[in-house]
């Protein structure tokens, strides 16, 4: 697609009869943002960036805001993939800055959750950002995005130790994949809860949403996630001294790590055989 709306917008710009100066500028600016994009796929971040810039450098010189916007958050992209932290939350408070002008809300919205997870990435508080998307994201009544974002509460109350918070966002969340039928997608929170569950010490709880965690993957046919179900179900099998049934569970993940030559996750369950 991107492929496509670039060749479209050459055209345009190699037709003298019927565009000003304006409107090629806008086609130009069009051209290098799809060949940005065409770039990123292939991940060439550095062409995608050259890209990008002559885009924004065309926008902020047509004074085309809004198109401005969405050249900051495409450079965000490209600089976090790098790794360069500083530069893509910069981009993204530009990109913010610009949405607010024209109270974009869900735009807003999806750059705090972006900036909260630069924010994951770094070990830096992150809380704050999520909420702030959280909110809008129920102001707009976008079910959807309220469900990852609180996914993503989830896993920093989790962090925090505070499991009775942790274990109300991740109710929120099943309850919205639930009301959508979201049925793959709750396999996630199962696991969540499996996780919370057995940070506590409740492992017969955790066996329970680990149970059903498996159900789903078996039901859409994921091998690979049927055996982190499974290792996940031996861990809390062991701890409830249920050691046969920690083993056969550890085999079953076993079998199919082999099965995907998964060296590393093979060698993990190796080790908790090995207990």
């Amino acid at each position: 697609a991107a492929e496509v709306r670039q060749k479209q917008a050459t055209k345009l710009i190699n037709d003298n009869t019927i565009l000003d100066k304006a409107e090629k500028n806008k086609a130009l600016s069009i051209s290098y943002h799809y060949l940005g994009r065409i770039a990123q796929v292939q991940k060439e971040y550095e062409c995608a960036k050259i890209r990008y810039q002559r885009a924004l450098d065309i926008q902020q010189e047509c004074i085309d805001r809004r198109s401005q916007a969405v050249s900051y958050y495409q450079l965000s992209i490209i600089a976090r993939e790098q790794r360069e932290y500083a530069q893509a939350q910069a981009y993204l408070q530009e990109a913010l800055n610009l949405h607010s002008e024209y109270n974009k809300r869900l735009l807003q919205a999806d750059i705090y959750y972006q900036l909260g997870i630069i924010a994951r990435e770094q070990r830096k508080y992150a809380r704050t950002y999520f909420q702030k998307a959280l909110d809008i994201f129920i102001e707009c009544n976008d079910r959807f995005d309220q469900a990852q974002t609180y996914i993503r509460l989830a896993e920093i109350a989790r962090e925090q130790r505070e499991y009775t918070q942790a274990q109300a966002h991740l109710q929120k969340a099943l309850g919205i994949l639930i009301e959508y039928d979201g049925r793959y997608e709750q396999a996630e929170i199962y696991y969540q809860l499996g996780i919370v569950s057995q940070e506590q010490g409740d492992y017969e709880g955790a066996r329970v949403q680990y149970r059903t965690m498996l159900d789903i993957y078996v039901e859409f046919d994921d091998r690979h996630s049927q055996a982190r179900a499974n290792h996940q179900l031996g861990i809390a099998s062991f701890c409830l001294n249920d050691y046969g049934q920690a083993q056969s569970y550890y085999q079953k993940a076993l079998d199919i790590y082999n099965e995907y030559d998964d060296r590393y996750s093979q060698a993990y369950t190796y080790h908790m055989l090995g207990c």
